[in-house]
């Protein structure tokens, strides 16, 4: 299905979320911070990035999430191929702060600085699935047809 790039700290949630979309038929690299995705991006080719929005660290939220990455993939002018920019990949935000006190908004924030859907945890299967198949089905900026 496709080769896909997740980003999220937690190595419990992620290893499950792995297994589930291998077993769906994509291709899943993790890495648990910003820098860490921001660099494999540089490497490899993916279809789609997912990204959780907050990284922590010792029990607090640092600067290594979503919001970051989004950042850096968005402001990329490099290209991966003949037909397509790094900053046109599709990216899938996925968080469970929303049900914090007074972070409801976090999902369309995450929107509008470049994400291009926010799914709140915990999700269903059907709601990830049918998010992939989305975004992985709507035609790209970045793409030129030759």
């Amino acid at each position: 299905m496709a080769k896909i790039l997740l980003m999220d700290d937690d190595a419990e949630f992620s290893a499950g979320f792995i297994d589930f979309l291998e077993r769906a038929g994509n291709e899943v690299d993790w890495t648990r911070s910003a820098s860490e995705a921001t660099d494999r991006a540089h490497e490899e080719e993916y279809d789609l990035v997912i990204s959780d929005l907050y990284v922590f660290q010792g029990g607090l939220p640092v600067a290594e999430g979503g919001i970051l990455l989004i950042h850096r993939l968005r402001s990329s002018d490099m290209l991966y191929s003949r037909q397509r920019r790094l900053r046109d990949i599709p990216i899938l935000v996925i968080s469970g702060a929303q049900h914090a006190p007074g972070q409801g908004h976090i999902l369309d924030m995450a929107e509008s600085v470049g994400a291009d859907r926010g799914l709140a945890k915990p999700f269903t299967d059907r709601e990830i699935l049918i998010a992939i198949e989305t975004l992985l089905a709507e035609p790209r900026p970045g793409l030129r047809t030759e």
